[in-house]
């Protein structure tokens, strides 16, 4: 019989005595072995995932169950300018590709608050996995916002703790319009805007009406993003 004997940094090599096979093992190869099997058992696993995958494909007409979810929500999307009163409007892509509904565009256009009278365009980049994965969501328009940084990163609650799979799409497009009616000092992106909200609100008022008119603020300019008509 074999007996394995740990603790010898040695190659694995049978010695014979006294009619058994002792095989002395080196602990770094076990190790090793290990690592191989790990490996291939998320390669399988992998694989299989890929493969439940194209049956439920091939079991609803070749289309995803997210891209089906996306289809039931896509009537409440497409009528979210005439619920909001055009302050919120959802672009498509012109392709007419069915993976456009994973890369949406959005446009909000808030009629009363600080940000009244720009157009600000986000970027809704949906998981294959939707609704069980975050949608991500940028802002494409350069913005002085408490909850919008320089580089489009956007702080939604909906989109971050408070995430959960029964959040759609309809929901994520309210809670941005609800960000430019209500923006959240405490939860901040931007740390300037953040202090100079909350410690001097005249101020902040007028950096934004200045930054969405193409103005400088802070040394950052702004392009300006002024609703047309």
């Amino acid at each position: 019989r074999d007996v394995a004997v740990t603790g010898v940094q040695t190659c694995a090599l049978p010695i014979y005595s006294y009619g058994r096979s002792i095989r002395i093992q080196d602990p770094g190869s076990v190790k090793q072995q290990k690592e191989k099997t790990m490996a291939f058992k998320l390669m399988q696993q992998r694989k299989a995932n890929a493969g439940a995958q194209r049956r439920e494909r091939a079991a609803t007409g070749g289309q995803s169950a997210s891209m089906k979810l996306l289809m039931r929500e896509l009537p409440g999307l497409m009528n979210l300018h005439a619920i909001t009163d055009n302050q919120l409007r959802l672009l498509f892509q012109e392709d007419g590709q069915e993976d456009s509904l994973y890369n949406l565009r959005l446009k909000v256009s808030p009629t009363d608050g600080l940000w009244e009278g720009g157009a600000f365009d986000f970027e809704l980049h949906v998981p294959q996995d939707y609704p069980f994965e975050r949608t991500r969501v940028d802002c494409a328009t350069q913005i002085y916002h408490p909850n919008i940084d320089a580089e489009g990163h956007v702080c939604l609650n909906i989109l971050r703790e408070d995430f959960n799979p029964s959040i759609h799409l309809e929901e994520i497009c309210q809670g941005l319009l609800f960000l430019f009616k209500n923006p959240n000092p405490d939860s901040p992106l931007n740390d300037t805007a953040a202090k100079e909200m909350i410690e001097n609100p005249q101020a902040f008022e007028r950096n934004v009406r200045t930054s969405v008119r193409g103005g400088s603020v802070h040394g950052r300019k702004f392009p300006g993003c002024l609703a047309t008509s």
